[in-house]
């Protein structure tokens, strides 16, 4: 297999991780069981967009005016008005920040991996004369590994953060009986289909490199070329 052929399929294997990150990610973001809890809480499962109490009053939960928070409830609803510097700290806050960002980062991860795709299945017979556009293909695969190294450290760093602060104390009832939920786990196989598309990407620019390297002669092909040198 030459290295057109490599540095192809290793694109088209990234852009497929890539895209299943960016569901899972979605996923992840939009479901509220990043930290849940077993066994008898007055605390149920939070996430990004919504928390769920099991008749949490005073000696557990801030002072509610109603005496208790009971069901599930958005976040930014009324019902938690007077108890949001509690349910949403600064790095709850500056998580779910990041969390957001990486949803269109990805994304625009994957976009530009279909145009480095594309760009790949362009095979010019003579590399002299093509070099250009070679050169434009290893710009692109590197521009996608810069912002597919980016994502990942993001998402490291969403799960970093959160796995720090989530069993504080001062956060929700009874830590002891929280766990880290499902949702939380979705973002780490998300986050290690990002790094793993940032490595094959590496791999894939080298590849790229080593092509635009070789001065291929009419009627050769790469293998032989190779083999000449």
């Amino acid at each position: 297999m030459g290295v057109t052929a490599a540095s192809r399929r290793l694109t088209v294997c990234a852009c497929v991780c890539t895209f299943v990150a960016v569901v899972i990610h979605s996923v992840a973001f939009a479901t509220r069981h990043w930290l849940e809890s077993h066994g008898d809480s007055p605390f149920d499962n939070i996430g990004f967009h919504d928390a769920c109490f099991n008749h949490c009053r005073d000696n557990f939960c801030p002072t509610s005016p109603e005496g208790e928070f009971d069901g599930c409830w958005s976040l930014y609803n009324f019902y938690f008005q007077d108890v949001r510097y509690w349910l949403l700290p600064a790095w709850f806050t500056d998580v779910r920040i990041l969390v957001i960002l990486i949803v269109p980062l990805s994304a625009i991860c994957f976009i530009v991996l279909c145009v480095a795709s594309c760009l790949g299945n362009d095979d010019p017979y003579t590399v002299d004369e093509n070099r250009n556009g070679l050169l434009c293909q290893l710009v692109v695969l590197v521009v996608t590994a810069v912002l597919l190294f980016t994502t990942g450290i993001m998402c490291l760093v969403v799960l970093a953060r959160f796995y720090l602060n989530a069993f504080n104390p001062s956060w929700m009832p009874i830590p002891d009986k929280n766990h880290l939920g499902y949702s939380y786990w979705l973002e780490v196989a998300a986050t290690a289909l990002i790094l793993l598309s940032f490595l094959i990407m590496v791999t894939a620019s080298a590849f790229k490199a080593l092509q635009a390297s070789v001065t291929k002669e009419p009627h050769f092909s790469e293998d032989m070329m190779l083999g000449m040198r």
